[in-house]
C-alpha cells in the first residue's frame, strides 16, 4: 500500500510554562497498530531546573516503555521533546486522546490526536469510515436470445462515510463484481457489456470496497438475476380477410436457432405446411376470426405466441341497433359488421313502410318515417368473399319511445331472403321462458296481447327459416 503522508496538523494549543503558549504537533488521522511520532514544543527553552514531562497516551502506548503513560525530562537551554506513540485498534466510539502536562502541573488538558480506522460497516461511529452496501432497484433482469450490448444495472450510489478522515490514503474506493463463479475488481459498477450468448441464468453480484492502513471495508452487495428469454412474434403475412379454402401464411420472427416449434390451428383451422418451421401455411373452413397458436421451446422454456388477426368469411352484424323513431323526423342509423375490407360496399334496401332514406351506401344512413307503421330495411355488405346481410324492423311513433304500442323493434337475421313471410310466432321473456305463442302470425302486433312492459324476444316461423327479434314494449 502506497506510503501515508504525514498530515501534521497542531493538536492543540495550552497555555504553558512562564504564562506562554506551548504545543504538540504530530499526525491526527492515523492507522491502527502503527506508531506515530509526535513533538512536545514549549514556548521557551527550559532556562532554571531540569522539567519533567508526563505523556499519557489513551487507547495507545508510548513506545518508549510500551506503556499508556511514559515520562520524559527537559534539561536546561532545551525546548522540544519527541516522543512514538503506536495506536491500539479500539472501536470507534472509544476515542483515542493524547494527554501532555508537565510536572509543575501547567499542561494538564487532554490533546486530542488520533482518529480510529474501523473495518466493518456497523463500526461507524465518531471517527473512521464506513462502507455502506448497494440498492439494486431491478433484482431480475431479462434479456432476449441472441442480443447483445450494454446492461444498466440501475444501481444507486453507494453511501461511503469518511468522518474526519479527510486525507486521499483513506479514500482508496473500488467495486467488486462477481459474475456467475468469477470475481474481478474494477471501478465501473453500473454498466456492463455481454455477448449474444452471455448471462443465460448468471447471477450478477456488485459490493463497493474501501481500503485504507491494508485493511478493508466491504458494503453490501447488489444481487441482479440474469434472465434471457424468446422474444418473438407471431406474424400475420397473408391478407387480413380470407374466403373459405383460401390458403393463411403465418411467420414466427425472432426465434432463435434450434428452438423447437408446433403449430395449432383454431376450429375449422388445418395446418397445410410448415409445422416445426418458423413458416406455416393453414387453410380454414370456418367463419368468423381464425386463431392460431405457435407453441415455442428454447433451452429448457416454454412459449406461446397467438394470432387472431384473420377474419375468414362473409361479413357479419356484431350487434342490433334499436332506434327511438319519430314520424317525420330524421334518425340515423349505424350498422357493424366484421369482416370488412378496402373493397366492401354498402347497399341498403327498403322492404316496406313509408320512409325516407338519405342514402342507400355507406354504413350510415338517415331514416325518416312517414306514418307510425312498421318499417323494414336491408342492408347488403359486400367483401371479396361474397355478401352478408342484415335485416331491420321498426316502427315510428308520433311521441318517440313511450309514445304508445310497439315503440322500438330490432330485427338481425343473416342472408334472409326480403321475401320472408313468418308463419307462426313465440314470445320469450329474457330468461328464455316461453310466454306467447300464435300459428297466425299475419299482422301481428305485440302491443295487443296481454304482456306486461319489458323486452322480449320474437321467434318468427316460415316453416323453414326462423329469425329472432328483440322487442321492447311499452303501453
Amino acid at each position: 500500500m502506497k506510503k501515508l503522508l504525514f498530515l501534521f496538523l497542531t493538536l492543540f494549543i495550552f497555555s504553558g510554562i512562564y504564562g506562554q503558549t506551548s504545543t504538540i504537533t504530530g499526525e491526527q488521522q492515523v492507522c491502527p497498530n502503527t506508531a506515530y511520532t509526535y513533538t512536545f514544543k514549549l514556548a521557551k527553552p527550559v532556562v532554571s531546573n531540569n522539567l519533567t514531562v508526563s505523556v499519557t497516551a489513551i487507547g495507545g502506548k508510548v513506545t518508549s516503555n510500551n506503556q499508556e503513560t511514559a515520562n520524559f525530562n527537559m534539561t536546561n537551554g532545551v525546548q522540544t521533546v519527541s516522543f512514538s506513540v503506536k495506536w491500539d485498534d479500539k472501536g470507534f466510539k472509544t476515542g483515542q486522546k493524547l494527554m501532555v502536562s508537565t510536572s509543575e502541573g501547567l499542561a494538564d488538558q487532554d490533546i486530542y490526536v488520533a482518529s480510529f480506522v474501523g473495518t466493518q460497516a456497523s463500526d461507524y461511529g465518531y471517527y473512521g469510515f464506513r462502507c455502506a452496501g448497494l440498492d439494486a432497484t431491478n433484482k431480475v433482469i431479462k434479456i432476449p436470445y441472441g442480443s447483445s450490448g450494454t446492461l444498466d444495472l440501475n444501481v444507486n450510489t453507494t453511501e461511503t462515510f469518511y468522518y474526519k478522515m479527510t486525507k486521499a490514503e483513506f479514500k482508496t474506493s473500488t467495486y467488486v463484481w462477481k459474475i456467475g463463479s468469477a470475481e474481478s475488481e474494477g471501478v465501473s459498477w453500473k454498466t456492463l457489456q455481454y455477448g449474444a450468448s452471455d448471462l443465460d441464468g448468471t447471477t450478477i453480484s456488485v459490493y463497493p470496497v474501501i481500503k485504507a492502513c491494508n485493511r478493508t471495508s466491504n458494503g453490501s452487495a447488489a444481487t441482479f438475476k440474469i434472465e434471457r428469454y424468446v422474444d418473438a412474434q407471431l406474424k400475420l403475412t397473408s391478407n387480413k380477410i380470407a374466403c373459405k379454402n383460401e390458403n393463411i401464411t403465418y411467420a414466427l420472427v425472432g426465434v432463435p436457432a434450434g428452438a423447437s416449434i408446433q403449430w395449432i390451428g383454431g376450429t375449422g383451422m388445418t395446418i397445410s405446411s410448415g409445422q416445426g418451421t418458423t413458416t406455416a401455411v393453414f387453410k380454414s373452413q370456418g367463419s368468423g376470426y381464425a386463431n392460431v397458436t405457435a407453441n415455442v421451446s428454447y433451452a429448457g422454456k416454454s412459449y406461446t405466441f397467438k394470432n387472431s388477426e384473420v377474419w375468414v368469411g362473409l361479413p357479419v352484424e356484431q350487434n342490433i341497433p334499436i332506434l327511438n323513431l319519430k314520424t317525420g323526423q330524421a334518425t340515423e342509423l349505424t350498422v357493424n359488421f366484421e369482416g370488412l375490407d378496402a373493397t366492401t360496399t354498402y347497399k341498403w334496401t327498403r322492404v316496406s313502410g313509408d320512409v325516407y332514406l338519405s342514402s342507400n351506401i355507406g354504413r350510415s344512413i338517415w331514416i325518416t318515417p312517414w306514418d307510425n307503421n312498421y318499417i323494414v330495411l336491408r342492408v347488403d355488405v359486400t367483401n371479396k368473399c361474397g355478401t352478408g346481410s342484415g335485416l331491420y324492423q321498426f316502427k315510428a311513433g308520433s311521441g318517440g319511445l313511450g309514445g304508445g304500442g310497439l315503440s322500438s323493434l330490432s330485427l338481425k337475421s343473416l342472408e334472409v331472403d326480403a321475401g320472408f313471410t313468418p308463419q307462426s310466432v313465440k314470445v320469450y321473456n329474457l330468461s328464455g321462458v316461453l310466454v306467447y305463442s300464435t300459428s297466425n302470425a299475419d299482422g301481428f302486433d305485440l302491443s295487443t296481447t296481454t304482456l306486461s312492459e319489458g323486452i322480449y324476444i320474437l321467434e318468427k316461423s316460415d316453416g323453414k327459416t326462423k329469425v329472432s327479434e328483440k322487442v321492447i314494449l311499452k303501453r
